[in-house]
């Protein structure tokens, strides 16, 4: 097991519909400060607790785009994506440690 204090997006950041609401789930996602997609970046969100940020999708038109997200302090959230039976750890699909990756390219994104 491991413990951290840093922002970790364990699962909704594989899928988004522009526009609606999006929900986040992870752990000290309370930390978050900015989430950007592409090159839109959100700083208010609907609801924002240590599991769970909710948020509008930003208006993008379909494609895959690159998640990446602040914290209050200043560090770079970090994301997880599961896919199948495996656990991707995502800069569009580099495998590599949970807590070095510290965005994500959303797949799936539809308008």
């Amino acid at each position: 097991m491991n413990v951290s204090r840093k922002s970790l997006v364990i699962s909704g950041a594989d899928r988004m519909t522009a526009g609606k609401e999006w929900t986040l789930s992870g752990i000290n996602l309370s930390k978050i400060k900015s989430l950007t997609l592409g090159a839109q970046t959100v700083t208010e969100f609907i609801e924002q607790s240590d599991v769970q940020l909710v948020l509008t999708a930003p208006q993008l038109t379909d494609g895959e785009y690159t998640l990446s997200g602040m914290t209050v302090d200043g560090s770079q959230s970090c994301f997880i994506l599961k896919k199948a039976a495996k656990t991707v750890h995502s800069h569009c699909f580099v495998y590599g440690s949970i807590m070095e990756r510290t965005s994500l390219c959303v797949l799936g994104f539809t308008g």
